[in-house]
């Protein structure tokens, strides 16, 4: 009979432990999906805010004038250096920023162009037009 009653006992405790366990797993990848969006988000904000400050920073030089730009890409985004903007491309968490441009319209040009890989650093030249 005691021994009836704590296999009862145990086998609730496991379902109860497979229950937890099973919620709490989706509540860390939403909590890593948000975390690595927020990231991001932010990187993307960082990166338009340097290419804005030296934009300003050309505005009062003459034609050719230039500055260098370091910038890094997120863990999960690559970033395109054209010659008029600059275009993330993302994947995995960060998918809904995918294709975000920074750094148009404002009067000047990047180079050299190519990519900045995922989480690596880069400089980019901002040079007036």
């Amino acid at each position: 009979m005691k021994s009836q009653v704590t296999v009862e006992y145990l086998l609730i405790l496991v379902v109860m432990l497979l229950l937890f366990s099973s919620v709490s797993m989706n509540l860390v990848e939403e909590s890593l999906k948000t975390s690595m969006q927020v990231q991001t988000k932010q990187s993307i904000a960082f990166v338009n805010s340097s290419l804005v400050s030296a934009a300003g920073l050309l505005l009062t030089q003459a034609e050719g004038a230039s500055v260098l730009v370091e910038v890094k890409a997120p863990a999960d985004c690559s970033i395109e250096v054209n010659n008029y903007y600059l275009k993330y491309v993302c994947s995995g968490y960060s998918e809904e920023y995918n294709g975000t441009v920074v750094g148009s319209g404002l009067g000047v040009s990047y180079s050299p162009v190519g990519v900045i890989n995922n989480g690596e650093r880069g400089e980019i030249k901002v040079q007036k037009v």
